[in-house]
C-alpha cells in the first residue's frame, strides 16, 4: 500500500545499561534504513521496535542500583523501606501481554496492553525468602479518541498470601517512585492498590512526587504547551494530544497512529493549599471557607484577570488580600464551590482542589467541662512554621551571639589540634554551637510562632460536617466523630480512639487536657 509523504523524526531514548547513571546505551540505529510507515488516512505515526522492550526493563533494573556498602564499584538492587532491607530485584522485563484462546494449545493473541514485571525476593526474618512477581499492566484506552493509559496490577508470590499487605507497602514506597510511572500513572495505580488491600494498609506511605521521568512521557499523544494560573488555587497545564485511531502492542514493537489533534489540559491543585478560616451566613452557621493562595501576586495582572477560550477557572466568591506579615492571599469559597471542585472530569482523580487535608488539634475553648471549640493547625503549616522558626532562631542567635561563639570555637579547637585552626574548621565549629543553640531554644519558641499562625477553629459539630464531606481530617485518624441523642438534642463531638479513662492510657492526649485560649467568637 503506497503511504503519503511524511517527515520522519527518529530519537534515541536515553537509557541506562549500567548501574551507574553514565551508564547509557550509545546512539543507535541508522537512518538509512528507516521506512515510512504513515498509514494513509492518518496524520502522525509512532512506534518502537521490539528491541526497545527489553532495553526499558534493563533500564528500569537499573535504576534500581545502589552502591554497596563500603565499596566504590560493587552494586546491588534492594527494597529497602526505612532504612532496613526487605529483599532484593533481580530483574525487571517489559513486554506485550499475550492471552490464549481454545484453551490448551489454542490461539495466542495480543491484548494490546503493555507488562512491566518486577521479578525479586522478598525477606521474611527467620523464614525462607519468597519469590514475587508483581505485575503492572498499562492499558491503553481512548476517550473520545485520545490515548490514555489506565493500569492495573497483579501480585504473585511463590507462597504466603497472607504477606501481600506488608508487602504492598514496601512495593509503593520503594518501587513506585523508582519505576519510572508518571505521576498520574502511579496515582492511577495506588487508589488500584488501595482498592485491593484497603486504605490502612496503603495509608502514609505513598510519596507525592516520583523522582523519575517515565517513558511513556515521550511518548508523542500529549505535547505540553504552557503551565498558566488562571485559578487562584490550581495550575492548568495545556497540551496539544493526539487522536489516535489504532494502536497496536505486539511482539513487533508498540506503535500507534493518530488522525487528528485536539487541545487537553491537566491541573494540579496547589500543594500547599490549607483553610484559614471558615466564612458564615447571617445565621451564624459555616457556609464557606477560605483557602490560602501563596504566590499569587505575580499572576495577579495576567492569569487570573485574562479571558481567553482556552482559560480554566472556576467560580470563586472574592480574593482577599494578605494582611500583616503572616497571611497570604485568601480564596474565598462557597461550600457548593468547594464540591464542585473536587468533581473532577479526570476518571474520579480530583485533581483540581485538594481533598481530606490534614489538621490537628491544639487548644481548646472549654465552657463547663465542654469542649465549645478547638483551634487547630494542618500538617502543612506545623512544617512551615517549624522552618520559620529554626530559620529566625538562627539568624538572632548568630546576630547576638556570634562573635562569642567564633572565639570559643577557635580556643577551643586551637586546644584541641595544637595549632592554628583553619577558616572552614572555625565555620564548622560555630555552626554546631548554633545548632545546638537553636536546638535548646526551640520548643519555646515554636510555641510562640505556632500561637502567632494559629487561625483555623470551629465548633466539634462543625469540624464533623466538614469531615464528612472530605475537605479535612481532624486528629490524624486518631479521633472518631460520635453522635448523641438525649432529650431530644443531637450533639457531634470528638472522641479520642483510646477511652480516656482506660488503664496504660495517657490522660494528656485527651482533648480536654489541650491548652486552654478563648476563641474571639
Amino acid at each position: 500500500m503506497k503511504t503519503p509523504n511524511a517527515i520522519g523524526i527518529y530519537i534515541n531514548l536515553i537509557l541506562q545499561n549500567g548501574p551507574k547513571s553514565t551508564d547509557l546505551l550509545p546512539d543507535r540505529g541508522n537512518v538509512d534504513d528507516a521506512q515510512n510507515f504513515l498509514p494513509k488516512d492518518s496524520h502522525m505515526a509512532f512506534g518502537f521496535a521490539r528491541e526497545t522492550y527489553r532495553r526499558l526493563g534493563d533500564d528500569l533494573f537499573q535504576k534500581m542500583a545502589v552502591l554497596k556498602e563500603g565499596t566504590t564499584d560493587e552494586f546491588e538492587y534492594p527494597l529497602v523501606q526505612d532504612g532496613e532491607k526487605k529483599g532484593k530485584i533481580k530483574g525487571i522485563s517489559v513486554y506485550p501481554e499475550t492471552r490464549t484462546t481454545g484453551g490448551p494449545g489454542g490461539t495466542r493473541i495480543f491484548t494490546n496492553v503493555l507488562v512491566i514485571d518486577v521479578h525479586g525476593e522478598y525477606a521474611i526474618e527467620d523464614f525462607f525468602d519468597p519469590d514475587f512477581h508483581f505485575l503492572i499492566r498499562l492499558v491503553p484506552i481512548q476517550n473520545n479518541g485520545l490515548l490514555d493509559f489506565d493500569l492495573d496490577f497483579d501480585l504473585q508470590l511463590s507462597a504466603l498470601g497472607q504477606i501481600i499487605v506488608f508487602f504492598l507497602e514496601t512495593v509503593i514506597t520503594v518501587l513506585l517512585p523508582k519505576l519510572g510511572l508518571s505521576l498520574l500513572l502511579a496515582t492511577i495505580l495506588i487508589i488500584k492498590i488501595i482498592e485491593k488491600v484497603g486504605e490502612d494498609a496503603a495509608a502514609g506511605v505513598i510519596q507525592s512526587q516520583l523522582d523519575k521521568t517515565s517513558f511513556l512521557d515521550t511518548l508523542p499523544n500529549k505535547l505540553t504547551v504552557e503551565k498558566r494560573r488562571w485559578d487562584p488555587l490550581y495550575f492548568t497545564t495545556h497540551c496539544v494530544e493526539a487522536a489516535v485511531d489504532d494502536l497496536a502492542v505486539n511482539d513487533s514493537g508498540f506503535a500507534f497512529s493518530a488522525n487528528d489533534l485536539f487541545i487537553g489540559k491537566k491541573f494540579e491543585p496547589l500543594a500547599d493549599m490549607v483553610i484559614r478560616a471558615p466564612t458564615r451566613g447571617d445565621d451564624g452557621a459555616v457556609n464557606g471557607l477560605l483557602y490560602r493562595a501563596t504566590n499569587l501576586q505575580p499572576f495577579l495582572d495576567t492569569d487570573l484577570t485574562f479571558i481567553f477560550p482556552a482559560v480554566d477557572r472556576m467560580p470563586f466568591v472574592e480574593l482577599l488580600s494578605p494582611q500583616g506579615d503572616i497571611e497570604s492571599f485568601r480564596v474565598s469559597l462557597t461550600i457548593d464551590q468547594i464540591k464542585d471542585r473536587l468533581v473532577s472530569e479526570n476518571k474520579g482523580v480530583k485533581d483540581k482542589h485538594l481533598e481530606k487535608i490534614q489538621y490537628v488539634p491544639k487548644k481548646a475553648h472549654v465552657i463547663k467541662h465542654q469542649i465549645y471549640k478547638m483551634l487547630t493547625v494542618s500538617l502543612t503549616e506545623i512544617a512551615e512554621i517549624e522552618q520559620i522558626t529554626r530559620r529566625l532562631l538562627r539568624t538572632e542567635l548568630r546576630a547576638q551571639n556570634g562573635a562569642t561563639f567564633r572565639q570559643e570555637a577557635i580556643e577551643e579547637l586551637q586546644q584541641e589540634l595544637g595549632r592554628p585552626p583553619t577558616d572552614d574548621e572555625i565555620n564548622d565549629r560555630v555552626n554546631f554551637k548554633l545548632d545546638q543553640a537553636v536546638a535548646v531554644a526551640f520548643p519555646s519558641r515554636l510555641k510562640k510562632e505556632l500561637d502567632k499562625r494559629m487561625k483555623f477553629d470551629l465548633e466539634p459539630f462543625e469540624f464533623a460536617d466538614l469531615q464528612k464531606m472530605k475537605f479535612l481530617t481532624l486528629g490524624l485518624g486518631k479521633l472518631d466523630i460520635r453522635t448523641m441523642h438525649r432529650d431530644g438534642r443531637v450533639t457531634v463531638y470528638y472522641r479520642d480512639h483510646e477511652q480516656p479513662f482506660e488503664p496504660n492510657v495517657d490522660q494528656t492526649d485527651n482533648l480536654l487536657n489541650l491548652p486552654k485560649y478563648v476563641s474571639a467568637s
